[in-house]
């Protein structure tokens, strides 16, 4: 962005002669006084974009007040910082698809390893081995094989677990999808 320093010996002094030459009915000593001051918000809400930058105001000006120049840059510094807001909004959207995405692929995640414990039950009330057998050169290590009923029991503290963490996972994807 371009700034342009604009030597002035003389300030405005409200004398109004701009207001009533300008085609566009706006009021350059207002433009101008938000201008200088940087207030951009303030300087679009009296439609600074509207003027045709003609320079009649210039013109009429006793101060002499480079109006036109302090107009053309002002109105590069509102172009400014549209394009930055719209480049910000850009990457929040952006950001807010990545977060989705994630939360998205950790639920699928779950689901997943509840689909497979929920198998692996099913397999053992049906009487269905589900661990391979232990490969062991020890003996006490192929003796300490786990019953049935504590692998059920281990099966089914699994599905507990994932579903809790699923449940954690939805909770906290609904809250951020509220707001």
């Amino acid at each position: 962005m371009e700034v342009i320093v604009i030597k002035m010996d003389r300030p405005c002094i409200r004398c109004d002669f701009c207001v009533p030459v300008c085609p566009e009915q706006l009021q350059p000593q207002q433009l101008y006084a938000f201008s200088r001051a940087r207030e951009h918000e303030q300087a679009q809400r009296f439609d600074l974009v509207q003027c045709t930058e003609c320079g009649a105001c210039e013109a009429v000006c006793p101060s002499e007040l480079p109006l036109l120049a302090i107009f053309q840059s002002e109105k590069r510094a509102l172009e400014a910082q549209e394009q930055a807001d719209a480049e910000a909004a850009q990457w929040k959207q952006r950001f807010a698809r990545h977060q989705l995405r994630i939360t998205q692929n950790a639920l699928a995640q779950q689901e997943r390893k509840l689909e497979k414990l929920q198998s692996k039950a099913r397999d053992l009330a049906e009487g269905k081995r589900i661990s391979k057998p232990a490969v062991a050169e020890d003996p006490v290590a192929a003796m300490a094989t786990k019953t049935p009923a504590q692998i059920q029991a281990e099966i089914a503290a699994a599905v507990e677990r994932t579903r809790a963490r699923k449940a954690a996972l939805q909770a906290g994807d609904s809250g951020k999808q509220k707001s």
